[in-house]
């Protein structure tokens, strides 16, 4: 009987641990974005990192990738989107050459 107990409660918590990983995973915020547009305004929701890492996958497919620049009031590509950083809050817009979904961006 204690055997039994115990296989029912692992699988009782693996069932918990199932439930809150697929549940962050559908909360992440995502968008789906068509060759040759220009989407946006995208915010960013990810934390602060280089633009290859936070635009994991896609970045060998986006065409561009320009940010809200304050001081000049217009959207610029980064300098050098290997090592600059895409800060968190960060207002985008993207354009890529293929179908691709970007994680960690929302409309904005």
């Amino acid at each position: 009987m204690a055997k039994t107990g115990t296989i029912v409660v692992a699988l009782g918590l693996a069932s918990v641990g199932l439930y809150f990983l697929t549940r962050r995973a559908a909360a992440m915020p995502s968008v789906d974005l068509e060759p040759n547009v220009y989407t946006g305004p995208l915010r960013y929701t990810g934390a602060t990192k280089p633009f290859k890492a936070a635009l994991g996958e896609c970045f060998d497919v986006i065409y561009t990738i320009d940010v809200w620049d304050e001081e000049f009031q217009e959207f610029l590509p980064p300098a050098d989107p290997v090592r600059d950083k895409l800060e968190t809050g960060a207002l985008c817009m993207v354009q890529t050459l293929e179908p691709c979904t970007i994680y960690n961006f929302e409309w904005a």
